[in-house]
């Protein structure tokens, strides 16, 4: 049987009043996306800058030890980042390598560097980083990879000009070339992206940041609504009316879906003023995140409708919180799944929220190149609201 519109909008517009009038749970739709936002933001704030290195030398040179490793270290702290910071902050230090772990693990350092010596020359440079900081991993990697190409380049230079000085007494005779592995520089190389803006460190963040707040907040409130009405006896009153239980789940994804609305809006306005972070087209990130809201009013109600108390619905949405945070790509990528996660994942809507709103804000995807990512969240919309309405029939009699 079709559904009320007026009977829906009844139950949506009570919803909105029962929480207007519950000055608490106001304040929460209100303030928590920009106190959670700002939390994120001044965490995550920008790039990581004066991280601790350590240069060790034996020192069985003395000369020759203090002058390339004070060179070294002025190659890595004058090291800059495309983002105009300096990741590094050098110290040299006497020690062998057998000091280097014993360093990390005192927390002294994040990287310790140390040589490995031929007869008159570096042979090979050693870094060990602290493996428990992947985004610092990843600093190193990319910016000592750079910083020593550039050295094993000058040390290439110095000692082909040396070479080319030295006298042989037999201008035919041919000079042997000893150079460092991987010292001569055969290419130059050139790393760009499909940024369509500058980013800061905190864009990268930002578009997931989005996703996760305004999917949780629905989903917690959302999650008590019913269960909420069961214990206060309102529902027992709606069933003595001819309300359709349909009309009831519906009514409610109304007023939750234009509390999602408030909350998008809050989280949007919040990072752009505090962060100015990179946004794409507003009304597709709109889009997207009303989406990724509903989604999550929905699973909401239908977490309400199979449970019998408040503090039942309020564990099963924080524990389904917590399970589609790992695996909606918000803190690792879908590489790093295991293929059974990676299938997972895809029968889950927030994933493809997650995927989406990057596309737009940081290469600047329009609607025709996300549209199947839209219809997927309306196809998990309209599932799991026929869900909700079929348990909670059967809880409701």
């Amino acid at each position: 049987m079709a559904m009320n519109l007026r009977n829906m909008l009844t139950i949506a517009r009570l919803t909105l009043k029962g929480i207007w009038n519950n000055k608490f749970a106001f304040f929460i739709i209100v303030f928590t996306p920009m106190i959670i936002c700002i939390n994120f933001g001044y965490v995550a704030f920008e790039s990581p800058a004066g991280i601790k290195t350590i240069i060790l030398d034996d020192l069985t040179d003395q000369d020759f030890g203090a002058e390339e490793s004070k060179h070294i270290a002025a190659l890595i702290g004058d090291y800059t980042s495309e983002d105009g910071s300096m990741p590094f902050s050098v110290s040299v230090l006497p020690g062998s390598a057998g000091q280097a772990s014993q360093l990390l693990d005192a927390g002294q350092a994040r990287a310790v560097i140390y040589f490995s010596r031929g007869s008159d020359d570096i042979k090979e440079i050693n870094v060990i980083v602290d493996t428990t900081e992947p985004v610092l991993i990843a600093h190193f990697e990319r910016g000592l990879s750079l910083i020593i190409e550039e050295y094993s380049s000058e040390l290439s230079a110095k000692k082909l000009s040396e070479l080319a000085d030295m006298p042989t007494g037999n201008a035919s005779a041919s000079v042997p070339v000893l150079t460092p592995a991987g010292a001569l520089k055969h290419h130059d190389m050139s790393v760009g992206t499909t940024a369509s803006a500058e980013l800061i460190f905190f864009d990268f963040f930002a578009s997931a940041v989005i996703v996760l707040v305004a999917l949780s907040l629905p989903l917690a409130l959302s999650s008590l609504s019913i269960t909420f009405d069961r214990n206060m006896g309102v529902l027992e009153r709606v069933f003595a009316t001819p309300y359709k239980k349909s009309e009831i789940v519906v009514g409610k994804m109304v007023a939750n879906s234009i509390i999602s609305l408030v909350i998008t809006t809050m989280i949007l306005l919040t990072l752009r003023i505090f962060f100015n972070v990179v946004l794409g087209n507003i009304a597709i990130i709109l889009l997207l995140a009303i989406l990724i809201a509903v989604n999550g009013v929905i699973l909401g109600l239908f977490i309400s409708a199979t449970t019998g108390k408040d503090t039942q619905s309020l564990l099963a949405a924080m524990i389904s919180l917590l399970l589609f945070m790992s695996t909606m790509t918000f803190l690792w990528p879908l590489e790093t799944m295991h293929p059974l996660m990676q299938l997972v994942s895809r029968f889950t809507p927030y994933i493809y929220g997650t995927l989406s709103m990057r596309s737009v804000n940081m290469i600047g995807a329009g609607f025709y190149d996300i549209w199947p990512n839209i219809l997927i969240l309306l196809f998990f919309i309209m599932f799991q609201a026929l869900l909700a309405i079929g348990f909670f029939r059967r809880r409701i009699t």
